[in-house]
């Protein structure tokens, strides 16, 4: 190999880690920007395929995702950890879930008005009562339109802490207006995991 060519591939090893290097350093600072009750959940190392996503109050909410694909062996003891500790959990094909502003898609974004007289009434159903609000994962790579979370049938969701009331600065929260009553502010953490596909996603989401 003549050294142009081992110059090139040093460079390209370089700038790929220094890149790996800021992805780790952004998603580190963006958990410190919230309190550790919060984001407690999420994991403090990223592995290979990791992505995520997150966003200050502009539209609608402030949230963090992370959405990793992990080795079998890895997810299992994962999965036996969390269905362990938090037992409330849904699944993403439950006709009646209780989703954070569930009439948000990609198209309406920026739209001031999300959902139609009809639409509202969905909020007042039976079967939401008692049920802890999950995520609208709208914004996903594997976003589906066919479940009321947009995520593929085969997640489970597990709520690790869900509150209603006001815990963060009020004027980076929403009106409240695609929630129940009970629900207008409050804050969602947990993990959804898909075991066919080993598949997981951390969250918080606080509105």
């Amino acid at each position: 190999m003549n050294i142009k060519i081992a110059s090139l591939l040093i460079c390209s090893v370089l700038l790929n880690s220094c890149q790996e290097s800021r992805y780790h350093s952004g998603y580190h600072a963006i958990l410190r920007s919230f309190k550790p009750v919060f984001v407690n959940h999420f994991p403090l190392k990223m592995s290979e395929g990791t992505t995520y996503r997150s966003k200050s109050a502009e539209y609608n909410l402030t949230y963090l995702f992370l959405y990793q694909r992990i080795e079998k062996s890895q997810f299992l003891k994962l999965f036996e950890v969390t269905k362990n500790e938090y037992t409330e959990k849904y699944n993403a094909a439950d006709s009646c879930l209780l989703v954070i502003n569930m009439f948000t898609t990609q198209k309406n974004l920026t739209q001031n008005n999300k959902a139609t007289s009809t639409d509202l009434l969905t909020l007042k159903d039976k079967c939401l009562k008692n049920k802890s609000p999950v995520p609208n994962f709208y914004n996903l790579d594997i976003t589906l339109d066919s479940t009321r979370c947009k995520l593929p049938t085969g997640f489970e969701l597990f709520i690790v802490d869900a509150k209603s009331g006001i815990y963060w600065d009020e004027k980076y929260l929403t009106d409240g207006k695609y929630m129940p009553e009970d629900w207008k502010h409050g804050y969602s953490k947990g993990i959804a995991m898909n075991e066919e596909t080993l598949e997981v996603i951390y969250w918080f989401v606080i509105w």
